[in-house]
């Protein structure tokens, strides 16, 4: 299955996500505010694909949404 153009703004906002922090430095406070290191990406992960499900049920429905104009 090809990737479709909905697909890449995911893409773009999972890599955005984990690299942002590493960029910008805030990283060492999120480790040192929570030592396991496991918590971390696996609360990252579940924010994004809450956000990435919100989204895609947006894009799916969005055809039958009833309109009332």
């Amino acid at each position: 299955m090809r990737p479709s153009g909905v697909q890449l703004p995911f893409g773009m906002m999972g890599a955005m996500t984990i690299s942002g922090e590493y960029t910008s430095g805030m990283i060492d406070a999120t480790l040192v505010a929570t030592p396991s290191r496991g918590r971390v990406p696996a609360a990252k992960a579940m924010v994004l694909s809450g956000a990435a499900v919100a989204g895609s049920l947006l894009i799916a429905t969005g055809p039958w949404r009833p309109r009332r104009w």
